[in-house]
């Protein structure tokens, strides 16, 4: 799978902070989950990203409180949503490439 392309309407830093909070959920194995949450909101982001500033201080606890409130303000915009989704497929995908794979199980018992 290839890096997703930077929607137009962003800007570097922009797309420099969804990277790094889509990798912040994919390192906390919440890929799944907020990937439902994404695709469930695509009809309503602006309400989603109000609904952010609601939670906002008990999120802020676990990410980081600047590139929190810059997703929120980037999830008013209806193209970003599936570009964080594509994100957090590619970063779930790199992570799973990297990951070693389940230990060999040997046969327990006399052979």
């Amino acid at each position: 799978m290839d890096e997703p392309v930077r929607p137009g309407s962003l800007t570097e830093s922009q797309a420099e902070d969804l990277k790094r909070f889509a990798g912040e959920l994919v390192q906390r194995r919440l890929s799944a989950a907020a990937i439902f949450m994404l695709e469930s909101a695509i009809p309503m982001n602006f309400v989603l990203s109000q609904g952010m500033v609601f939670f906002s201080p008990v999120v802020k606890i676990v990410f980081e409180g600047r590139t929190y409130d810059r997703v929120r303000e980037l999830l008013e915009k209806r193209e970003t949503i599936p570009y964080i989704v594509d994100l957090i497929e590619f970063l779930d995908d790199q992570q799973k490439k990297r990951a070693p794979g389940p230990p060999s199980k040997r046969p327990s018992g006399p052979s």
